[in-house]
């Protein structure tokens, strides 16, 4: 049955069969597929029971950052739109309840506002905060798993469950709690106390990722995890790994290593999927072969997700 006539006379729900969705990724992708853009969670609960009873899978696509999407797609991307209340924002909070299609970038200018501590974690990360507690995103000054403290999960049964966060929810940009078809609709998430130095932190860390990082580049963000050689060793960085065997630059048909920051890869123009997957397999070949370090992907597509 297609997606029309399944989720029909669903409210708040749109479906869009075909679509182009290269400008739905950071990276800029040439890509299409069905997008189903949901902004209620009753209709989210009623479009995620739907398709698991016609046996349809799905991929939650945020802001389309950390996430590689194929040239065509057999299973439909569901967008949330959800609900927000801007004047939440407003005044400080003990605790936030956030839509998980809350953008950071928000959130960053809430923390500018009131120096909210241990919220410069997420500086200039383009990702909502669902999409983030999914993997963990942090930065050099830490991850936001340290300020989760709990979530709300629709299953692909439709059924909305609270996740408290323990010491062992997450790790290394991943969660170890969401299960296959879970969706994130609401993230809780504490700050550690007000301090007018967090402004200061997180403008100067805005303008070192501004010189040290491609950010005016459709990329998808860091591609490698750094490599952690072990205790007593020291971690070796991947960007610095590419830079030490020439490969910072390298270009490859549409797709470059881009030659500020070799962790990122840049779209040059009208680059697919396949474009990238053939530059993420050539460096992690070079790598092996001139260091014998194994890279592994950050970036999420088909083959590791």
């Amino acid at each position: 049955m297609e997606l029309n006539t399944l989720l029909a006379h669903i409210d708040d729900v749109k479906v869009e069969t075909g679509k182009d969705l290269t400008h739905l990724s950071t990276m800029r992708l040439k890509a299409t597929g069905d997008l189903i853009t949901v902004s209620s969670v009753d209709s989210l609960k009623k479009v995620v029971k739907k398709l698991q009873k016609a046996q349809i899978e799905y991929t939650v696509l945020g802001l389309g950052a950390n996430h590689l999407l194929s040239e065509t797609s057999s299973i439909p991307y569901i967008k949330l739109s959800l609900d927000y209340d801007k004047h939440y924002l407003d005044n400080v909070r003990d605790q936030y309840c956030l839509p998980a299609s809350v953008s950071l970038n928000l959130l960053t200018a809430h923390a500018i506002k009131f120096g909210l501590k241990g919220w410069e974690v997420f500086t200039g990360i383009p990702a909502t905060i669902g999409g983030a507690a999914v993997m963990n995103a942090g930065t050099n000054l830490g991850e936001i798993g340290d300020l989760i403290s709990s979530v709300e999960v629709m299953t692909k049964d439709g059924e909305i469950k609270k996740i408290k966060m323990s010491a062992d929810s997450f790790g290394y940009r991943t969660n170890n709690f969401l299960k296959k078809g879970d969706i994130i609709i609401k993230v809780h998430m504490l700050h550690h106390g007000l301090s007018q130095s967090v402004s200061k932190t997180i403008k100067e860390y805005l303008e070192i990722r501004n010189k040290s990082q491609p950010l005016d580049k459709p990329t998808c963000g860091c591609i490698f995890q750094n490599v952690d050689r072990g205790v007593g060793k020291d971690t070796c960085l991947a960007g610095k790994i590419i830079d030490i065997i020439g490969l910072k630059g390298f270009s490859n048909g549409k797709i470059r290593v881009s030659n500020i920051h070799a962790n990122f890869m840049e779209n040059v123009g009208g680059a697919t999927y396949s474009d990238v997957i053939a530059m993420i397999e050539l460096v992690q070949h070079e790598v092996k072969l001139q260091t014998g370090l194994s890279l592994t992907t950050e970036v999420k597509y088909a083959q590791n997700t």
